[in-house]
């Protein structure tokens, strides 16, 4: 009796495969045109065990002990993909994006906080791992506003990017 490794991976409606597809499509297209995303390995729209409905899988980056800031931003121009190519090709929009979004905000908020990748009015400096001291959490209030605002214009200057992609190659 053959057992069926994947007897537990949801079952999704024809309306959820398209919208599933689309959105790996989404990812792959943006990681076909951008210069610092590895080949893609394999595609999925299919899901796996783990909750994901689809994916796509890119090579080990060709950089491995570093990252340059040109990479990060195409992870997450990549990243939001995904969902650009939901709104261009379907016209809505479907919860599948959440966890792209986690990412990719997680990942500019590192470039501004802990690397001193944002612009101007943030400067070079981490803003995390602060002592408990008066003068530390006063100027962290100050400069929260700057932050978020800063991890917010990088996230969305990649979905913007990964938009003209969709469009551009859809």
């Amino acid at each position: 009796e053959a057992l069926d490794e994947f007897a537990d991976r949801p079952k999704l409606n024809t309306r959820e495969e398209l919208m599933v597809a689309t959105h790996e499509c989404g990812h792959a297209i943006c990681a076909l045109h951008l210069p610092d995303i590895p080949a893609i390995d394999r595609i999925s729209v299919r899901g796996d065990l783990g909750g994901a409905l689809g994916y796509v899988l890119t090579d080990d980056p060709t950089d491995k002990h570093t990252e340059r800031k040109s990479f990060l931003e195409d992870r997450i121009c990549m990243l939001m993909g995904g969902r650009e190519a939901e709104l261009a090709i379907l016209g809505d929009i479907a919860t599948g994006s959440l966890q792209d979004i986690d990412i990719a905000t997680a990942i500019a908020r590192h470039m501004v906080e802990q690397l001193g990748w944002g612009p101007a009015g943030v400067g070079v400096r981490q803003y995390t791992g602060y002592r408990r001291e008066r003068q530390d959490f006063e100027m962290f209030d100050r400069m929260r506003g700057r932050i978020e605002d800063a991890v917010l214009d990088i996230r969305e200057t990649q979905r913007s990017r990964s938009r003209a992609l969709i469009e551009e190659h859809k």
